[in-house]
């Protein structure tokens, strides 16, 4: 079986592929980071797509699979790169609940959360649709996240599945950091308690170290 050789991460500052690089960190998986901005023509030659985060899994032989969407990437590396479940769940159940967030994360949550931001962010008048649709469906999101953490806190744990960090911590920092950091809405205190405690980690930092100020740090 041919080995990992490279993965080569396009990368743009505040976006989730500082989530991709968070995630090569705590695999151990030796990667690339080259800085693009969004929608840069290049990306169009790598893949149709052309959109960041955007990977390239280089292995020995010669191969190369690349890879779109931050949900997918991190689907592909846990597969084949997780082999001691590390990030994945260390038993069926918590895989299935890593398995979980990694599409209500992307699928609800930040779907939810970012039209909040982009209205606050261009200073737009509160729409009905902002009022009534997504403000209330973001803060059940959030207070969905606060009953997960506050059962795991009752158990002594930290995180959101198991006793340790797992890709479902990775791929919800970045949602819930723009929630709270923009002060979109209520934060229970154990998401605020979780979120300062993943941004404390040293792969935290590491993968987070080239970005800047985020636009909804407040």
């Amino acid at each position: 079986m041919a080995n990992l050789e490279k993965l080569i991460i396009h990368w743009v500052p505040s976006t989730r592929g500082a989530r991709i690089i968070w995630l090569a960190i705590e695999l151990g998986l030796p990667y690339e980071v080259k800085q693009t901005v969004k929608s840069a023509p290049y990306l169009k030659e790598i893949h149709p797509y052309g959109k960041i985060p955007l990977a390239e899994v280089k292995y020995s032989d010669g191969r190369t699979v690349v890879l779109e969407e931050s949900g997918h990437i991190i689907s592909y590396l846990l597969r084949h790169f997780d082999t001691d479940k590390k990030l994945s769940g260390k038993t069926p159940e918590e895989f299935e609940e890593v398995d979980f967030h990694l599409h209500w994360s992307e699928g609800s949550l930040i779907a939810e959360i970012l039209p909040l931001f982009i209205n606050k962010a261009h200073k737009w008048a509160d729409s009905e649709l902002t009022t009534n649709v997504f403000s209330p469906h973001a803060e059940e999101a959030i207070n969905y996240l606060e009953t997960v953490l506050a059962k795991q806190a009752a158990q002594g744990n930290k995180y959101i599945v198991g006793d340790h960090l797992t890709a479902a911590d990775i791929i919800n920092h970045l949602p819930v950091a723009i929630y709270v950091g923009a002060k979109l809405g209520p934060a229970g205190p154990n998401v605020q308690k979780w979120l300062k405690q993943i941004e404390s980690e040293k792969s935290f930092q590491e993968s987070h170290k080239n970005e800047g100020t985020p636009p909804w740090a407040s």
